[in-house]
């Protein structure tokens, strides 16, 4: 008879599991009426901080499998085979420019930080994260304004683009490992992690999708190109790729990492800073700026008539 290890993921998996079975029976009651929040403490379910890095490593990795296949569900039979191109561009160029712009700006922006160390981070938030993406581009908000071609072709990209964040993350790994990077950054300004989060925001996949906008048909103006060049969300992607990161540079440290390597001293600490405040910003402003745009002020609307509507009744892009 199969047995459950006793392993702390799947003890809080088993409690987090039943809680949310039973606050769903009562959720609309307690969030629309009561105005309370189902918040809680991780470290209380977890036991430990040690604990919780592995628990939260596990649920980014369960979280991102479900989205990933709801992901594929939801796309058109075949639509892959006929979009190719679209993707290859996608998930080739723009992607492999995301990851060195997001590295350079933050070389730039953090002092004393590496350049390898740079490219990590660039790594954990170059691919667009398909939870973050599906809240947008699927359900009742995205079909009351957004065209169906840009839906998809956002969902069909933030799937594969996390798994090919890996060469990118473990290429950078790995020359620390075998070459190393010496310099650290100890010492992380707040007014460079503002800086560096507009920068990312602006600089990080806008101008290529505006580059490339000729040759994704999906994009049919400007203003679809910067909706989806500004909608490129770094969620639960970034945070899988950051544990990774972590957990990884554990095992460059000598005496079963109990004395941390020179080069990698305050590496995890540098990566968890800096990926953890670039993410609080590409929600933030998402969220604000689907907020801020109600229905009666579309930007953007759709040229096709679909099942016999006019241009002003299609769906509206905010």
């Amino acid at each position: 008879m199969a047995k459950l290890e006793n392993l702390h993921f799947n003890i809080v998996l088993s409690l987090l599991g039943g809680w949310l079975s039973i606050f769903g029976l009562d959720s609309y009651l307690v969030k629309e009426k009561l105005f309370i929040s189902e918040s809680f403490d991780p470290i209380e379910y977890t036991g430990s901080r040690v604990n919780l890095t592995g628990v939260t490593l596990n649920f980014t990795r369960l979280v991102l499998g479900i989205q990933l296949m709801i992901a594929g569900i939801q796309l058109p039979h075949r639509y892959l085979a006929r979009e190719w191109r679209s993707l290859v561009l996608l998930l080739g160029p723009v992607m492999t420019l995301m990851w060195a712009t997001t590295g350079l700006l933050v070389y730039l922006t953090i002092p004393r930080l590496p350049l390898l160390h740079a490219l990590v981070i660039g790594a954990c938030v170059a691919p667009t994260d398909p939870v973050l993406s599906s809240v947008v581009a699927k359900g009742r908000f995205a079909d009351l304004n957004i065209r169906k071609d840009l839906q998809r072709i956002i969902v069909a990209e933030s799937g594969p683009n996390d798994g090919l964040g890996y060469p990118f993350l473990f290429f950078a790994l790995y020359l620390i490992k075998y070459v190393g990077d010496g310099g650290q950054a100890d010492t992380i300004p707040f007014s460079h992690l503002i800086m560096l989060g507009v920068l990312i925001l602006l600089l990080r996949r806008l101008p290529y999708i505006f580059a490339f906008q000729s040759l994704l048909p999906q994009i049919e103006n400007k203003k679809e190109a910067a909706f989806m060049g500004f909608f490129g969300p770094i969620g639960c992607s970034a945070m899988f790729c950051l544990y990774i990161t972590m957990d990884f540079v554990n095992s460059l440290n000598p005496n079963g990492g109990k004395n941390p390597r020179e080069d990698v001293k305050f590496l995890r600490e540098d990566v968890r800073v800096v990926v953890w405040f670039l993410m609080t910003c590409s929600v933030a402003s998402n969220l604000f700026s689907i907020s801020s745009s109600p229905p009666q002020n579309p930007i953007l609307t759709s040229k096709k008539v679909v099942h016999g509507r006019s241009p002003e009744q299609q769906p509206l892009l905010i």
